[in-house]
């Protein structure tokens, strides 16, 4: 700190000797200019340029005050920590003191107890030799045929407790899903097999609003039965224009497909960097067409990167039929009316689409707000763009 005072004392005679050097430089060139007529000009030069200089040095000293409350404060930080430290290890050594003087106590009290016990044990032999020894005799003969009675007595009502009156310790545990009863001790941890049955994972929120909600239970290892079971349920539905569809893993525990199993088990293709820019919700679902008897599936995923995700779909478009064809559940969609995908508008919202051979059968995407909208039939699209921007008026 002596040495920064030092340095603004020399900086503070600097400023005065460059001040003192320029007013009398400024003399000179005022004296000079007044003989060629010019004094007025070179008097505004020179108030502007002492002006600069000043206000050049005035922002030097600020900052070398703020360099300096700096250190003060950086300064007083280290002695707070070290003031911190310093009560930690007093803190530390007390409580190492205290453990000591506990352990000493102890060990102190246990040779007391072992002296006393032994200062007790010498004054009964002591005793013992005082008696005589026909008493000595008789109390050793009693002794030892109570001992052999109490012996052979705790023997043979042991034996007999071991085979007939005892109860081997059992308690209550889950094992595959049911409440058995375990032989050895320890805790009761179900009382019946409701106890043991996997708990039921809460339902994902859905992205759009549905009319109905099919769920779809799988066990681990039968994930190829998947397809199968939606096309069961797709030709099951004959109400509600929207239809959920949920995913039920069960293996071990239950829980619901997310965006990344669903595409794995069904053959979809996302590529790696459009997934990056995916959220964690999602929403699988089936639409009744107008005439009730056609039925399109769809997906809204969550975004998280709506910009980058734009840039990627559109390179995305040369291979998007083929990575999302399973989507259509083994329905033939044939050969594109177009060769690229064409710009449609709906509401006010951007869609791109490219038509397939049969007429309600197209791909259709769009993002809407946070989320990316992909549908298999242009009628599709239009109801949810429909309920979406009307639920977030």
């Amino acid at each position: 700190m002596e040495v920064k005072n030092f340095e603004v004392e020399n900086n503070k005679y600097d400023i005065r000797t460059m001040q003192q050097d320029l007013s009398k430089l400024g003399e000179v060139s005022f004296q000079s200019r007044k003989e060629d007529g010019q004094e007025e000009e070179s008097a505004q030069k020179f108030t502007v340029s002492q002006k600069e200089i000043e206000q050049k040095l005035e922002w030097e000293k600020k900052n070398k005050e703020e360099e300096r409350k700096k250190e003060e404060e950086r300064l007083k930080k280290l002695r707070e920590e070290e003031e911190k430290r310093r009560k930690e290890e007093e803190g530390r050594k007390e409580k190492e003191r205290i453990k000591k003087e506990e352990e000493e106590r102890k060990r102190k009290e246990k040779e007391e107890k072992k002296k006393i016990r032994a200062l007790k044990i010498a004054l009964f032999k002591r005793n013992l030799k005082n008696k005589t020894k026909e008493l000595l005799c008789f109390l050793e003969y009693v002794l030892v045929g109570l001992i052999v009675i109490l012996v052979l007595g705790g023997i043979g009502g042991f034996i007999y407790w071991w085979k007939y009156l005892r109860v081997p310790p059992s308690h209550y545990e889950c094992r595959n899903y049911k409440c058995v009863l375990i032989e050895g001790e320890g805790e009761n941890k179900c009382i019946s097999d409701e106890n043991c049955a996997p708990k039921e994972p809460k339902i994902p929120n859905s992205l759009i609003g549905v009319d109905r909600i099919k769920t779809i239970i799988i066990k681990k290892g039968n994930e190829d039965l998947l397809l199968d079971k939606l096309k069961k349920v797709k030709e099951g539905i004959s109400s509600g224009k929207i239809t959920r569809i949920l995913v039920k893993l069960v293996d071990g525990e239950i829980k619901y497909l997310n965006l990344d199993e669903l595409a794995t088990y069904l053959g979809i293709n996302i590529p790696s960097e459009v997934k990056y820019c995916f959220g964690d919700q999602f929403t699988f679902f089936i639409y009744l067409q107008k005439d009730s008897f056609t039925k399109r599936t769809g997906l809204v995923v969550e975004i998280k990167d709506k910009d980058l995700l734009k840039i990627l779909l559109k390179d995305w478009e040369k291979n998007l039929i083929e990575d999302i064809k399973p989507i259509f559940l083994e329905e033939k969609i044939g050969q594109p009316a177009t060769e690229e995908f064409q710009d449609n508008v709906y509401r006010d919202v951007s869609i791109r689409y490219i038509n397939l051979p049969n007429p309600d059968l197209t791909i259709d995407y769009t993002i809407v707000y946070d989320k990316l909208i992909i549908t298999t039939s242009k009628d599709s699209m239009y109801y949810i763009l429909d309920t979406q921007i009307k639920a977030n008026y």
